[in-house]
């Protein structure tokens, strides 16, 4: 014999029981979509907006990049091929600005060997330029710059001095001209043995005149007030006339001009 649902049982005695649980249940659930809800416009809305006003004025956020203290394989590559290039032949995909007179924006392809410049150099490593520049600014790559420059300056001495011993060699059409650059190739083969020690010669020949002395010449021109010891008067009057006075002077001369 079959009973009743809500008659069996400890549920029958205490029909209550059963409302109010599923009550609670509906409440829980549309308590937690609503915080669910909440959640998920606040993560939007903190992924949209931006943090800082910089962000607001279009600046990326600074680099907080720690400074190197060792250089990886590709740091050591991009600091050679910048010194002495990229020997393999794959380097002639990059290019570089070489315009002619009919094609200003006519470009050619590297030569291995030939020395690149920054951005070419991380463009064949496949290092942003960014990091590239960041990467030469510190002081361990700057360092190692110095180092592989002077090994190459090092490096073109024996064939600079070979290639000053071909003009010493050369004698040309032994003109004045030619004769003087060979001179100047055979002092700098030898340095500063061909300058010699230096010498300086003074040798005075007029006369040292000091302020005060008064040369006439010939001697029998009368002497000057100034040689006598004399003061010239004095231009500028301490006690200027008047007008009337002025006129009155100027007058008495003109009387005795015609006198």
């Amino acid at each position: 014999m079959k009973f009743p649902r809500n008659t069996r049982g400890p549920a029958a005695r205490r029909p209550w029981c059963v409302e109010g649980i599923r009550a609670s249940r509906v409440k829980i659930g549309q308590r937690i979509k609503d915080l669910s809800d909440t959640a998920d416009i606040d993560n939007s809305n903190s992924t949209l907006a931006p943090r800082n006003r910089l962000q607001v004025l279009g600046h990326q956020r600074a680099s907080k990049k720690k400074p190197l203290t060792a250089l990886d394989a590709k740091s050591q590559l991009l600091i050679s091929y910048m010194v002495s290039g990229c020997p393999h032949a794959y380097v002639s995909q990059i290019t570089r600005a070489a315009p002619t007179e009919f094609d200003p924006d006519n470009r050619r392809p590297l030569e291995p060997g030939e020395p690149m410049k920054l951005e070419e150099a991380a463009d064949l490593l496949r290092i942003r330029r960014r990091h590239a520049r960041f990467i030469l600014s510190q002081p361990i790559a700057q360092k190692e710059l110095a180092l592989q420059l002077q090994a190459l300056r090092s490096g073109m001495k024996a064939h600079a001095l070979m290639t000053v011993g071909e003009i010493l060699s050369d004698r040309g059409e032994n003109t004045a001209a030619d004769r003087k650059v060979r001179l100047q190739a055979a002092q700098t083969i030898i340095g500063d043995e061909a300058r010699g020690p230096s010498v300086n010669v003074n040798v005075g020949v007029g006369v040292n005149l000091q302020p005060g002395i008064v040369i006439r010449l010939p001697a029998n021109i009368p002497t000057t007030p100034l040689e006598n010891g004399i003061e010239p008067k004095s231009i500028i009057e301490t006690n200027p006339l008047t007008r009337d006075e002025r006129m009155l002077t100027r007058a008495a001369d003109n009387e005795a001009g015609d006198d």
